[in-house]
């Protein structure tokens, strides 16, 4: 029972006027459901932004002129509540510009600096930009400022490249503060995929390790991928504790949380298979299934009542951990194994000693109904019994579906 060893520019703007918020919500572009979210997974991006305003301010002319050039770290993760995503990371940004203020004691040309940097947020559909940027300028002026919120738009996306716009967000900045502006400016996002399917590579050999060598967690950069670190190691410990730690309420429920864990990995976007890389995905796929193989096998050989064989049983066919095309066939056919002779053994315990027939009853009836929707044959009183048959001639009905229903009870 062990898994196998397989192998923000504006801030410069603070030196001569107020940072005033832009409300998040007043973008550009189309509507959430004309756009694609970025795809799950780590991203780097990078952006600029390049323009002016000129602005008259208490008599003064004002002229600034720039370049805004940033970098972005973050990941992108699903949640049930907001199927877009949620973005969290870092950004920074440092860029340079020429103020020029024209009054009537005459004209001063600034050459402005500034580095700023500070959390990314939002969703996949708009990146949200907060933060704080230190400008500079020549005869010793220099400040710092919080960031007004920045909005990324998320334009074009593939599986792994993403292309935004950013300036126009600069642009509305200057015109909330009475300028006449004008910017252009781009946002590239890169996934890196690499990184995620190097964090896997390490992942499976450190699962290749035994349990002395192994550490408790593995964590990558990927939420799916330590959901199914964690799941394997508890699996292992679990492994490493029996029989200390057996009970039958334990196993049915690291059941459950596996069989979730294999829905996620059998139902990845294109996107998300390529981010893990379809031979990962498989030794996933392959390993949750053999944690679900030995828990089934185990608790079927440890002798379960009626209740706890539907239980069993029924997850292992939702999950494909056996049955015609089940990964890891020979702890398939233990697993299906296991399970038959749990359930002879319900069977022989109702065998009355008199006629040698089974009773019918709710254990008899459970185990028959499950076998007779799994198509299997028991041997009970000596005798092959095939369970479809006996559950139609009996019952006058035709078999459960595997799925549930008929035999849950």
């Amino acid at each position: 029972m062990r898994f196998p060893k397989w192998a923000a520019g504006c801030a410069a703007l603070a030196l001569v006027v107020g940072a005033t918020a832009i409300d998040p919500a007043s973008g550009q572009g189309g509507t959430e459901d004309e756009r694609r979210s970025l795809a799950i997974g780590p991203w780097w991006a990078s952006a600029s932004a390049r323009g002016g305003g000129v602005a008259d301010q208490d008599g003064n002319t004002i002229v600034w002129n720039g370049r805004i050039p940033a970098q972005f770290q973050f990941n992108v993760e699903k949640t049930d509540e907001q199927d877009v995503g949620t973005a969290t990371g870092t950004w920074e940004h440092q860029g340079e510009a020429l103020l020029e203020i024209t009054a009537a004691e005459g004209a001063l040309d600034l050459d402005l600096t500034f580095l700023g940097s500070g959390p990314v947020a939002g969703t996949g559909l708009d990146l949200i930009l907060t933060g704080s940027a230190t400008t500079s300028a020549e005869f010793g002026i220099g400040n710092t400022a919080d960031i007004p919120p920045q909005i990324v738009k998320i334009g074009a996306v593939t599986c792994n490249e993403a292309y935004g716009e950013w300036a126009y967000t600069i642009e509305r900045f200057f015109e909330s503060e009475g300028y006449d502006a004008a910017f252009t400016g781009f946002f590239i996002g890169l996934r890196e995929v690499e990184d995620v399917q190097d964090d896997i590579d390490d992942l499976v050999f450190e699962f290749s390790l035994d349990s002395n060598s192994r550490p408790e967690t593995v964590s990558t950069q990927s939420p799916l991928v330590d959901m199914t670190s964690a799941m394997i190691s508890e699996y292992n410990a679990f492994t490493d504790d029996y029989p200390e730690g057996w009970s039958t309420s334990r196993v049915i429920d690291m059941m459950a949380r596996t069989e979730a864990l294999l829905n996620e990995w059998r139902n990845l976007t294109e996107c998300d298979e390529l981010l893990f890389g379809p031979e990962n995905v498989e030794t996933f796929v392959n390993g949750l299934t053999f944690v679900m193989q030995s828990l089934i096998g185990g608790a079927g050989a440890q002798g379960v009542d009626s209740e706890t064989f539907v239980q069993l049983a029924h997850a292992g066919a939702r999950s494909g951990a056996f049955g015609p095309g089940a990964p890891n066939p020979g702890s398939a056919v233990q697993a299906e194994q296991a399970l038959l002779d749990a359930g002879e053994a319900i069977l022989e315990a109702n065998v009355d000693p008199e006629d040698g027939q089974v009773f019918v009853n709710d254990d008899t009836e459970r185990v028959m109904a499950t076998g007779a929707a799994m198509g299997w044959e028991f041997q009970v009183n000596g005798k092959p019994t095939d369970a479809r048959e006996t559950w139609e001639s009996t019952f006058g009905e035709p078999a459960p579906d595997t799925d549930g229903g008929e035999g849950d009870g």
